[in-house]
């Protein structure tokens, strides 16, 4: 997963208090910037 992030420039954080206290994952992703997107459809992402 986080090759994936990286790749697209973003960031994957952890938090934990210590065991049995479970664990937070926070994935940080830049915005599309939709105005040069418009301008080159083929550079938006696939859908599923």
């Amino acid at each position: 997963m986080h090759y994936r992030v990286e790749a697209d420039q973003g960031s994957i954080t952890t938090h934990s208090l210590g065991e049995r206290w479970g664990a937070t994952f926070t994935v940080q992703l830049p915005l599309l910037d939709m105005g040069s997107a418009t301008q080159n459809p083929n550079s938006l992402p696939s859908q599923p």
